[in-house]
C-alpha cells in the first residue's frame, strides 16, 4: 500500500472519530435544553410529591391577596389570586443555599415553554442579618436570566401566605386555587399532575 494512501486512510479515520465525538456533544447539549415537561421524565416518575402540612396555602384553598415590593422602584404591589391563575409561585430567600440550588436547577430549563406562568418572590432578611454582595448578585442575576415575574417579599408577605421556610413552591390552578405547598425542588414544576389538572 503506498504511503500516501495509508496517510489518507488515517486522516479519514481520524475525521470520523472527531465527527462521532461532535455528534455526541450535540446530543448532550440537546438533552440539556429539552422542554421542561419532558426532561427527566424517568426521575419525575420516581419523585413523590409531599405536600407540606404546616406551610403555605393548602390544596383547594384560594390564594389570598398579599403584598410584595417591586424591585425596580421599591413600591408596594398587591397581588391577588386572579394574577396567579395557572402559575407556579416560588418562594425563595436571599442567602439561602437551597433556594440558590433551586434557581440554578431552574436555569437549565426554558421556563417560557411551560404552560404555566412563574412568579418568584425573594425574601430579604431584616437589617441585622448581613447578606454578602456576592450572594445578592448571584440571587438576583439568575432570576433576571430566568425572565420570570419577580418581586421582593417581606415579613408581611410571609404572614399573608403563611410560610416561614424556604424554598417553597405553590402550584396555582386556573381558578386561582392552591394545588398545595411543596418543598422547593425542581421536580415539583416538572410533575405532570400540575399540567393535566389545568387542561
Amino acid at each position: 500500500m503506498p504511503i500516501n494512501t495509508f496517510f489518507s486512510l488515517i486522516i479519514i479515520i481520524f475525521f470520523l472519530i472527531i465527527l462521532s465525538f461532535m455528534l455526541k456533544i450535540i446530543k448532550i447539549i440537546k438533552s440539556i435544553q429539552k422542554d421542561p415537561q419532558t426532561q427527566y421524565q424517568a426521575e419525575e416518575d420516581q419523585f413523590t410529591l409531599r405536600e407540606l402540612s404546616d406551610q403555605g396555602i393548602k390544596n383547594g384553598i384560594s390564594i389570598p391577596s398579599f403584598t410584595v415590593i417591586n424591585p425596580v422602584d421599591n413600591s408596594e404591589v398587591k397581588i391577588n389570586s386572579a394574577k396567579l391563575k395557572n402559575s407556579f409561585l416560588i418562594l425563595t430567600a436571599v442567602g439561602c443555599g437551597d433556594c440558590q440550588n433551586l434557581l440554578n436547577d431552574l436555569s437549565i430549563y426554558n421556563l417560557n415553554k411551560l404552560n404555566k406562568k412563574v412568579m418568584i418572590l425573594s425574601f430579604m432578611p431584616p437589617e441585622p442579618i448581613k447578606i454578602e454582595k456576592k450572594e445578592l448578585d448571584e440571587h438576583f442575576n439568575i432570576i433576571k436570566e430566568l425572565s420570570v415575574v419577580h418581586y421582593i417579599s417581606s415579613v408581611k408577605t410571609l404572614e399573608e401566605l403563611k410560610f416561614n421556610q424556604f424554598p417553597l413552591i405553590i402550584p396555582v390552578d386556573q381558578n386561582g386555587q392552591s394545588l398545595g405547598t411543596y418543598h422547593g425542588e425542581v421536580e415539583v414544576i416538572l410533575n405532570k399532575d400540575f399540567f393535566l389538572k389545568d387542561e
